[in-house]
């Protein structure tokens, strides 16, 4: 849209997820930069100041950056990667769970499952 400009909201506040429907709407969406961590130090740590930071940046110029479109082969990769990591986890859950409870089962069980 034209002329209409959304205020910048902390990032803990507004989720990652949230920019893909507002450029979809139209509406421009530029990432800001980290705020420079001596000049944060010195006047606080807080999500309104961080916020006016951000407006000021944009202001001045100095946020040019797009944020990347997160559609591509490196986002699917990425999907992929967690996918598995979250299935390795799991099955290394359940084995640790399996000798678990064969430690502690009946010699009989556990002769069963021997070797």
């Amino acid at each position: 849209m034209e002329g209409y400009f959304s205020p910048p909201v902390s990032p803990r506040t507004d989720s990652k997820l949230n920019w893909p429907v507002r450029r979809g709407e139209g509406s421009t969406v530029l990432e800001v930069n980290r705020p420079n961590r001596a000049a944060r130090r010195l006047k606080g740590k807080s999500d309104p100041l961080d916020a006016y930071q951000a407006a000021q940046s944009l202001l001045d110029g100095r946020t040019t950056s797009v944020p990347k479109a997160k559609d591509g082969p490196v986002e699917c990769l990425r999907i992929l990667r967690a996918g598995r990591t979250s299935a390795l986890k799991a099955r290394t859950a359940a084995i640790n769970q399996i000798k678990g409870l064969l430690v502690s089962a009946p010699d009989k069980l556990r002769a069963k499952y021997r070797g």
